[in-house]
């Protein structure tokens, strides 16, 4: 009796798991909110227990980010799922770094805060705090 041929199988397509525009887009990102809030990619990668190189291929977009994992970055960030996917009108901010932000004045102290030398960015930090222990104190 002849052996009954396989069936014919479709050709796998692989293309539905590369990356796409939208990662890279997604990737630039979670890297400018990084860097924004002062994060190096090896801290990132340690509190979300990826390695470095892994978390290189999400910010470059050539892998792609679970959504249980991009929500874990826009915690450990401090913004939105919104802000990092570029949803229309969606803050890069959100809880109390958002309240302090709508702050009269706090963006013209970031600004000028972002364009001070490390060093000077420490006394900036320390005087503040020395500010905010006094005005404690006093009350």
């Amino acid at each position: 009796m002849p052996a009954t041929p396989p069936a014919e199988r479709a050709p796998l397509d692989f293309s539905a798991r590369l990356p796409t525009e939208t990662d890279r887009e997604i990737g630039a990102r979670i890297a400018a909110r990084r860097k924004a809030v002062g994060v190096s990619q090896h801290a990132l990668a340690q509190t979300l227990g990826v390695s470095y190189a892994q978390l290189q291929k999400y910010e470059s977009g050539s892998n792609r980010v679970a959504a249980s994992r991009l929500l874990k970055i826009a915690a450990e960030l401090d913004t939105t799922i919104g802000a990092l996917v570029g949803e229309a009108g969606a803050s890069p901010v959100d809880g109390e770094t958002g309240a302090i932000l709508a702050e009269a004045g706090a963006a013209d102290l970031l600004r000028d805060f972002a364009g001070l030398k490390v060093e000077h960015r420490d006394l900036v930090c320390r005087l503040a705090r020395d500010l905010r222990g006094a005005q404690a104190e006093a009350a």
